[in-house]
Order: C-alpha cells, then sequence, then structure tokens
C-alpha cells in the first residue's frame, strides 16, 4: 500500500508543478485543499509503529479530496497533452492505495 501510495503522491506533486491554462478557474485553491489533504495522509502513512485508525481516516479524507478534484478537472487539459493520462494513472493509483 505504501508504494502504491507514493506513487500516487509524486504523480500529484507532478500535478502541482504542470503549466495550467488561465481557464482552470480556482485550480489553484482546490490544490491547496487536495494538498492539505495529502499532507497528513503521506505523514501518518509513514509513522512508525503503524496507526491503522489514522491511516484509514486519513486516506478517506484525501479519497474525497481527490474524487472532488478529478471529477472537476478530469476534462480539463490545461493544454496538457498527457492530462488525461495522467488523471487516470493518479486515479488507478488512489484506489488501489
Amino acid at each position: 500500500m505504501k508504494s502504491i501510495f507514493k506513487s500516487a503522491i509524486r504523480c500529484l506533486l507532478v500535478l502541482t508543478l504542470l503549466p495550467f491554462a488561465a481557464s482552470a478557474a480556482g485550480l489553484k485553491e482546490d490544490m491547496v485543499a487536495l494538498d492539505r489533504a495529502f499532507v497528513p495522509a503521506y505523514g501518518v502513512l509513514n509513522r512508525t509503529p503503524p496507526q491503522p485508525e489514522d491511516a484509514k481516516r486519513a486516506m478517506e479524507a484525501l479519497n474525497m479530496q481527490w474524487a472532488g478534484f478529478r471529477q472537476k478537472y478530469m476534462a480539463a487539459q490545461g493544454g496538457d497533452p498527457q492530462w488525461p493520462s495522467d488523471m487516470a494513472k493518479i486515479d488507478r493509483m488512489m484506489v488501489a492505495a
């Protein structure tokens, strides 16, 4: 689970670095909201000893935030031809995590 989650995180981070078209209204705010769900999930999944209940809550919050982001931006390429495939890849990783 950690490996898939780390891969999903890397893809999410790549998305934050991509140039976006100005037409993607609210993208910055939505990325901030996604990061606010991602950071706690990343932190709790890397705790030793593991804390499964905290991890479950953090992943539920991240999955909920991702679902909203995906629904809003799946079709908005932002000038990037790889956008749809990158979004689909992240989605598969989030489901697997």
